[in-house]
């Protein structure tokens, strides 16, 4: 076999072990054993010994997250003493290294890791997502020079980039899934509130939908009486049985409990054996990480909602945003058994004037059967308590208390206006485009009629510019008019009374581009990346007069890839944003 041949039946093998990556990558949700797959297909490709792929942590620390090895290698020697050196090289400079023999290159003999570890040929490439760096694929061969050539370069890259690409959808779906699972919990909590006036029931409903949630251990729900809290309520002790501390439990003695009572915020302690205002005791030793919310009625704290981890660094601020959500349903059917039990008291006191305990048996009824259907979905009753508070009918809030519940009313009535672009999001995925030749001129021209009179109310100059002539492309009319849609929201959402907003098509070579400019906030450089990812938002302040859950601009980009488009954005803070839309014309064989 000639020298050529033998270089083309390499390439063959290589694409071929490309394809199979690929197609390993795409077709398993076990992200893990995916990759430690995808670098054995690698070690059999290559002539390593041993491979690792790195991904950077929450903390920006590397963690190794797949291996592999050759029939040659120890399994046994896989903790992977590797060149720290020339991964950390890799990702300061985005680039790729190669040595054939790290003993006498010069830029790595003197390494402490090189020489200990006897480390010979060596080759890192980056792992990078639009381009961000977050980790690296690392092979290398203890036992030969010049295991790797320049030549195995554009092979690992492209491993790389689809080992990335499948990294960051991973992370998407399980972004996506916490996102479902806490809003099943929540709407099977507000259920289980609206269903029953049992407290204990409710309660401990309650704790089993945390548990589905924060990823905590051992949970309970206190009460406070008279600045004494006590264990009422607990779950994920051995067989479910009471803690051993169901003693009376003095608040005074406790800072966080304090804390809590003070700010009426939720707490997290990452790491009870480094906190200060951690009380510990021989019975909680084993705790050692923390995190708890208030459970407030009335602006009076009258008990907490506790999670704790038997490892540290267990929660995080999310963990506290969530459990306090569950800390106000677990304040309403406080408030609703109370108010349940001063009726039926009150009723009690009445029962020889009998017109007027029918008359109060029916309002407890009536009353009874008002809760029920206030709160029979999750919506409802998240909006209507949101409501009450913004309104100040349940009192006046505490300064820092009135973004917060704002925000969380603006978001309720944003469900409902975002089930649609869940629904297309989820049919980009599941049904196949029904495609027809399609006029964007037409589509343009049928969505912004509704935003000019919201252009006028706003003193927003809307412009449209489109050719007289322009090629149809091939696609599906609904979806297409979603990303228009969601073009021209995203660009009032973002644009202040004076400002403007220009939506332009052009065609340039066989693409139909879609410009739409506005001189809103704009975007800071480091959020671009992120724009398009679901559920991202890059201001979720008050200044925001639409709400939205952050689902437009994917759309926009998924709806957009699925026609064999690209989306673009340049932007500048405090002078506005362009996206850019781009479709191909459709071809003759489409048209007919």
């Amino acid at each position: 076999m000639t020298s050529q041949q033998q270089n083309n039946r390499r390439k063959e093998v290589e694409l071929a072990a490309l394809c199979k990556a690929i197609q390993t990558l795409n077709s398993s949700l076990n992200l893990t054993e995916t990759l430690n797959s995808v670098m054995n297909s690698l070690i059999q490709l290559t002539e390593a010994e041993r491979g690792c792929l790195m991904l950077r942590n929450d903390d920006g620390n590397l963690e190794t997250r797949a291996t592999g090895h050759s029939n040659r290698a120890d399994e046994n020697d896989m903790d992977m003493q590797l060149s720290h050196t020339v991964v950390q090289k890799t990702i300061e400079t985005k680039q790729p290294i190669l040595t054939t023999n790290a003993q006498l290159d010069s830029r790595f003999d003197k390494q402490a890791s090189v020489v200990g570890y006897r480390l010979r040929s060596i080759v890192c490439v980056p792992l990078c997502v639009r381009d961000k760096v977050i980790g690296a694929l690392y092979l290398d061969n203890r036992l030969k020079d010049g295991a790797f050539s320049e030549s195995d370069i554009p092979t690992l890259i492209a491993f790389a980039n689809q080992a990335a690409a499948a990294i960051e959808n991973a992370h998407l779906f399980e972004a996506a899934h916490k996102e479902r699972e806490l809003n099943e919990a929540l709407g099977r909590a507000s259920a289980i509130v609206n269903s029953t006036l049992n407290i204990d029931e409710v309660l401990d409903h309650i704790l089993e939908q945390v548990e589905r949630v924060v990823p905590g251990d051992t949970f309970n729900i206190m009460l406070i009486e008279k600045q004494i809290a006590k264990i009422v309520r607990w779950r994920g002790n051995e067989g479910n049985q009471p803690p051993e501390n169901t003693r009376d439990i003095p608040i005074a003695r406790y800072p966080n409990f304090e804390k809590m009572v003070t700010t009426k915020k939720p707490v997290v302690v990452p790491n009870t054996a480094m906190d200060p205002n951690w009380v510990s005791e021989n019975e909680e030793e084993w705790r050692f990480s923390y995190v708890a919310a208030p459970i407030c009625i009335a602006d009076q704290v009258v008990g907490f909602l506790n999670v704790n981890g038997y490892r540290p660094k267990q929660f995080d601020a999310a963990d506290a945003k969530r459990l306090m959500i569950f800390a106000h349903h677990a304040a309403t059917a406080l408030e609703n058994a109370n108010l349940y039990q001063r009726l039926h008291q009150h009723a009690d006191d009445l029962t020889r004037a009998v017109a007027k305990l029918k008359e109060l048996d029916q309002l407890k009824n009536q009353f009874i059967q008002n809760v029920s259907h206030e709160l029979r979905t999750p919506l409802a009753i998240i909006h209507g308590y949101a409501t009450l508070l913004d309104d100040g009918e349940l009192g006046e809030l505490q300064p820092e208390q009135k973004t917060p519940v704002k925000t969380i009313r603006r978001h309720t009535k944003a469900l409902t206006e975002t089930v649609e672009d869940i629904t297309l999001i989820h049919s980009l995925e599941t049904v196949p485009l029904n495609r027809q030749p399609v006029r964007l001129d037409k589509l343009i021209h049928k969505a912004v009629r509704p935003f000019e009179e919201m252009a006028k109310k706003n003193q927003i100059t809307l412009s449209l510019e489109t050719p007289s002539r322009l090629p149809p492309i091939e696609g599906c009319p609904d979806h297409l008019q979603h990303v228009i849609n969601n073009l021209l929201s995203n660009a009032f959402k973002f644009t202040s009374a004076g400002g403007s907003v220009t939506i332009k098509l052009e065609q340039r070579d066989n693409y139909v581009l879609i410009h739409t400019t506005d001189t809103g906030i704009g975007i800071p450089p480091e959020q671009r990346t992120r724009i398009f990812e679901r559920f991202y938002q890059v201001d979720g302040s008050t200044r925001r007069r639409y709400g939205g859950m952050g689902l437009g601009l994917a759309l926009v980009k998924e709806a957009t890839e699925a026609h064999g488009g690209t989306v673009a954005v340049e932007s500048e803070v405090g002078k506005g944003s362009t996206f850019t839309v781009a479709l191909p014309i459709a071809s003759q064989a489409d048209m007919k």
